[in-house]
């Protein structure tokens, strides 16, 4: 009977050394993958502020655009009351050519107001379509995790039972608790 008790002890023993091993290198995957959440949620907030700011910026070229556009439409009013008044003398005439250099910077500043909004709406799309990303990375990392602790939460339970078993084996003199089926030993696992 002591040797069927020496046999049972050497077999926890030897089941025990894997299921530890198991366990730490799961411990060191799940603080790892939670350092990488941590790395990615630092990263997605960073873009999410990047992305308002590009987001202000833009309506304040569109406004910008919009009042440029405005004058140029007023001062082209303007030009054309003044070409048809062109007998009217020297001072008309200067102006209408004032008006004329004016209305070439304006549409040269609304061209390049243009291309700037064009340019930064392709930020804000490629920086939006970053942070969809970025969310979906950390969800699927969050079910790992998730994971991971169940598993971790599992293997500690089975240790526990096995370190009982052990401590049994090794000098206590009650008889040993009844071997659980699978489902009662599930049903005693605690889930974090």
């Amino acid at each position: 009977m002591y040797n069927g008790y020496e046999n049972m002890l050497k077999k926890s023993l030897m089941l025990c050394g894997p299921l530890q091993a198991e366990n730490s290198e799961l411990q060191r995957r799940l603080e790892e993958q939670t350092a990488r959440l941590q790395r990615a949620e630092g990263l997605s907030e960073d873009r999410g502020r990047r992305v308002e700011g590009l987001e202000r910026l833009l309506g304040s070229l569109a406004v910008e655009s919009t009042g440029l556009k405005e004058k140029v439409a007023a001062g082209e009013m303007e030009l054309g009351r003044l070409r048809e008044q062109t007998q009217q003398g020297r001072e008309e005439q200067h102006r209408s050519e004032a008006l004329e250099k004016e209305l070439a910077n304006m549409k040269e500043k609304i061209h390049q107001l243009d291309d700037m909004l064009k340019s930064q709406q392709r930020k804000v799309r490629h920086m939006i379509e970053q942070l969809q990303n970025s969310r979906t990375v950390i969800q699927e990392r969050d079910r790992i995790i998730v994971e991971l602790e169940e598993k971790v939460a599992y293997l500690e339970a089975e240790n526990r039972e096995i370190h009982d078993r052990m401590e049994y084996i090794s000098g206590s003199p009650d008889p040993p608790p009844p071997e659980l089926t699978e489902s009662e030993d599930r049903q005693q696992v605690v889930y974090r």
